[in-house]
């Protein structure tokens, strides 16, 4: 097996995981491994909580077999840190694709990475984001593709609809020219909602993953009311988005 870090990918996938899912997430690594037609064509980058043991297990059984790095971090700020936590994911990457996935999702389609390769072996050197179709809904914002170009011209990848938001709301003026791929992929994928189905990590008592779990669904009602993770009127959260469609235009000149 060849280190993960040491060679080039056609894709790289990065999925920040989440306390307490481990057997949720190893449901995660087989839909991704065993529906690949080579799984070599693979190299997935996990974040795992620094206090997340029962996953951190489900990794080591996995990363003899298949190109999977982890990277330890403190997972307290939740959906709050998944920005942050996306982009240090996505610079320890080497993927030519990156596609940011959920522990709750399952790759449905077989040989999914063959097909994705070719519906973006044309764009790799280009800004270009792609979709797949989630639970019968085509051109899902939720998990996008992007080419690791993208992500190098706007200097981060924020993960979730981010990617999708500055596609839409930033760059929709400049989009006919802007942005190559834009394509569904014909790759099906499906949301393993990880609600009710939290169980308490080694260490931990019931009751304290029960608050957990109540922390991640409120979260989750926050995300839905906003699904940004962040309000769009503050100046900071502007100058991202201002500061992306500079980016993207300069690189087009």
């Amino acid at each position: 097996m060849i280190n993960p870090l040491d060679k080039t990918f056609p894709i790289s996938i990065i999925v920040p995981t989440r306390p307490g899912w481990s057997q949720g997430f190893r449901r995660f690594l087989n839909s991704i491994f065993s529906k690949a037609k080579d799984p070599n064509n693979v190299q997935v980058v996990v974040k795992i909580d620094h206090d997340d043991p029962d996953t951190f297990d489900v990794y080591k059984e996995y990363r003899s077999h298949f190109n999977i790095v982890s990277i330890i971090m403190d997972g307290s700020m939740k959906y709050r840190g998944i920005p942050d936590y996306t982009n240090t994911l996505a610079w320890n990457s080497s993927g030519r694709i990156l596609w940011w996935l959920s522990d709750e999702i399952r790759i449905e389609t077989q040989d999914w990475d063959q097909i994705l390769i070719k519906h973006t072996e044309n764009w790799v050197d280009k800004n270009a984001s792609f979709y797949v179709t989630l639970d019968g809904k085509p051109r899902c914002a939720y998990y996008p593709i992007v080419t690791r170009k993208l992500v190098s011209t706007i200097g981060r990848f924020t993960g979730h609809i981010a990617i999708d938001s500055y596609m839409d709301i930033v760059t929709g003026p400049l989009r006919q020219n802007r942005l190559a791929g834009e394509g569904l992929i014909p790759i099906d994928i499906h949301h393993d909602s990880a609600a009710g189905q939290i169980v308490a990590p080694k260490g931990v008592t019931k009751a304290e993953a029960i608050v957990q779990n109540v922390l991640v669904q409120k979260d989750e009602a926050m995300r839905k009311q906003h699904p940004f993770w962040m309000d769009m009127n503050e100046p900071e959260v502007k100058e991202i988005f201002h500061g992306t469609a500079k980016a993207l235009l300069e690189d087009s000149k």
